[in-house]
């Protein structure tokens, strides 16, 4: 029998397990009636761009209402070429399958730590029958009453050795195991919805470029000191090898683009991994984060719905992962639309556009530009559909009223937007 605790920690993880299924977050995109995209500004040949994508380009020039921090940089792939697309969610599967992959994903995430009886009576399912109404229990209990191919289906293991979320097809919404959770409570109790950046201090954030060149750290874990290089390296790795298999895009690399360092007390760290996919070496869009759990957007100005929440993973031991977020749910999706362009706005251009932009504004700095891309959900809000568009990014802040902002320039319309946050 569950105890009056483990059914209130199941019933609360059952909520957030609806408002999981779709996080979003910004821009704008012209297209014809006929859906070609069309630009009011002259583009370039990719080929012969040349320097106007560096930031030599960007500073050579003048802007009176712009000012360029002193480590100012342009970071953009290497490319011959660039996509826009859309991306649809992968469509659900029966029960079993479903009950399938959650029953190996146990195994994978936690091996040898639960029992066959445990694995089974443990699972608990949130779905919908044929007629559209809300069922929920154990597996066992409403397996005979789901309706097939249920892309909203949730299962869910949690109690005090680990937490599971298993969704819609079967990718991986939550894993987290017990390892940091224990520090904190030393007690024990269910793990639930643990996130250990969030339960401690954050001592550094460390912005992980798109070329992964970045200052080494070295922070003792658990079982003793691991470079940041090296920890980066192995969850990549792990997220790149079999991670969600046959569900998981492959063309959808995950990679770090953020490392927090967490001070789990008593000369114990962490490394917190903010987690964004990449399609054919050009990294995704992410939003800033205050914490590990919420973004930190506020004030948008003429935005789409971008699809930009990133996900996380946490690691306090040695070749090991103690949990991770969401990066599952931005994996699990079918590419379709492609179209490829060879011809672009240049980041010269781009920062010309935003000056023009923002010339009623005084006392921005502007600190980086990245060449990304930015999914946004049109009509739909679940996040099943997402429309995808090359963006210039340029990351900055206004030194008169401490507020940081995120300006974005469409790299093939020129269309311009921004948020702030503090």
């Amino acid at each position: 029998m569950q105890s009056e605790k483990m059914k209130r920690c199941v019933a609360k993880l059952m909520a957030l397990t609806m408002m999981l299924l779709s996080m979003s977050g910004l821009v704008a995109c012209n297209r014809s009636d006929s859906g070609e995209i069309t630009s009011k500004y002259p583009l370039t040949a990719i080929s012969a761009v040349g320097n106007q994508n560096s930031a030599e380009a960007v500073l050579d020039g003048e802007y009176e209402n712009i000012i360029f921090a002193e480590d100012f940089h342009v970071e953009v792939p290497k490319m011959e070429s660039f996509h826009t697309f859309t991306m649809t969610r992968k469509p659900g599967v029966s029960a079993e399958l479903t009950y399938e992959r959650y029953l190996a994903a146990v195994e994978r995430y936690f091996p040898g730590v639960f029992t066959e009886e445990e694995k089974r009576k443990g699972c608990q399912v949130l779905g919908k029958d044929a007629a559209g109404n809300t069922v929920s229990g154990t597996y066992e209990q409403v397996k005979d009453k789901l309706a097939g191919d249920d892309q909203g289906i949730a299962m869910l293991l949690v109690n005090d050795r680990a937490c599971l979320q298993i969704f819609g097809c079967g990718y991986t919404q939550t894993a987290t195991g017990n390892a940091a959770y224990l520090l904190d409570n030393p007690e024990g109790g269910n793990v639930g919805m643990y996130v250990a950046a969030d339960a401690n201090t954050v001592t550094e954030k460390i912005y992980i470029p798109q070329s992964g060149a970045v200052e080494e750290r070295v922070y003792p874990l658990i079982d003793g000191e691991v470079k940041l290089t090296d920890a980066i390296a192995y969850t990549e790795e792990f997220f790149q090898n079999g991670f969600d298999e046959g569900v998981a895009n492959p063309e959808l690399i995950p990679e770090v683009c953020e490392a927090w360092v967490v001070d789990m007390g008593d000369g114990i760290y962490g490394y917190h991994f903010t987690m964004t996919p990449t399609y054919h070496g050009i990294r995704f869009d992410a939003q800033p984060m205050n914490n590990a759990g919420s973004s930190s957007s506020s004030g948008v100005r003429n935005s789409k719905n971008y699809s930009n929440f990133p996900g996380y993973a946490f690691t306090i031991e040695q070749g090991k992962l103690d949990s991770i977020m969401i990066v599952g749910t931005k994996l699990a999706y079918d590419i379709k639309d492609v179209k490829t362009h060879r011809e672009m706005i240049s980041a010269k251009q781009a920062i010309e556009i935003l000056s023009e932009e923002v010339s009623g504004h005084a006392g921005l700095v502007i600190e980086r530009a990245e060449f990304l891309y930015a999914p946004y959900q049109e009509g739909e809000t679940d996040g099943s559909l997402l429309k995808t568009d090359a963006m210039w990014r340029f990351a900055g802040r206004n030194k008169n009223d401490g507020l940081r902002y995120l300006f974005y320039v469409n790299a093939v319309t020129g269309e311009f937007d921004y948020y702030h946050y503090s």
